[in-house]
């Protein structure tokens, strides 16, 4: 008998030799059946709208979590990135982006309240990796804002 097991991205398929296809499994992701993967779930958009009353925010929550699990920057300096972002210093958007941005600075009076909201659930989703133990070994929790702790 002829058959011919295909494998796509998640799927196992055999074909028989008229051509007819018989599913074998599905897994949505099979790299995730490793020995050595370990798949955890982060609540970004849960953590943003606890912090920032705002689902808009759930970028921030994994930019967060993603420096403090490579630990290839710091706080301090996602903090500013956000505040150069959101203040124009030399910062070329796309129209989408600035469309973007005009929708999310409408739901907030001043810059300042939307770059406070937005670093919190950075920190809240930098915090969520640390104490989940899943951040590089030399990052600790942020307890204050950056830029306060630098200014006392």
């Amino acid at each position: 008998m002829f058959a011919e097991i295909t494998r796509l991205p998640g799927w196992m398929f055999q074909r028989t030799k008229y051509s007819k296809v018989k599913r074998l499994s599905f897994s949505p992701c099979p790299e995730l059946s490793l020995p050595l993967a370990h798949p955890n779930i982060f609540p970004a958009t849960k953590l943003s709208l606890e912090v920032a009353g705002m689902d808009l925010a759930t970028n921030m929550a994994l930019m967060g979590c993603i420096g403090a699990i490579t630990g290839l920057t710091n706080m301090a300096g996602l903090e500013q990135a956000v505040k150069d972002r959101f203040l124009g210093k030399g910062f070329v958007v796309s129209g989408g982006t600035a469309a973007l941005d005009s929708v999310v600075e409408r739901k907030f009076k001043k810059k300042q309240e939307l770059i406070d909201k937005n670093v919190a659930v950075m920190r809240a989703g930098w915090n969520y990796a640390v104490e989940h133990g899943w951040a590089a070994p030399d990052v600790k929790r942020v307890e204050t804002p950056v830029a306060a702790a630098a200014s006392a």
